[in-house]
């Protein structure tokens, strides 16, 4: 597990783990838990972002997998 602190304009947590599914095989799990002040609409803030910013993080996911199973062969 490795965790990564956001101080920028949004505040939280980001956690990343790697779970062990078999001798050849791994889960990569991002979690992200963020807070937006009230200036960026607090809590309505975070659930309007949630739409724009899900298929932003899922093609990171994608990229960065690509790369991680490029460098594994």
């Amino acid at each position: 597990t490795m965790e990564v602190d956001h101080r920028g304009l949004v505040r939280g947590v980001g956690r990343f783990q790697l779970k062990k599914l078999g001798t050849d095989s791994t889960q990569f799990c991002w979690i992200e838990q963020l807070v937006f002040p009230l200036y960026f609409g607090g809590r309505l803030g975070e659930y309007a972002a949630r739409p724009i910013m899900t298929p932003i993080w899922r093609a990171s996911l994608r990229r960065f997998r690509q790369l991680v199973e490029a460098d594994a062969s």
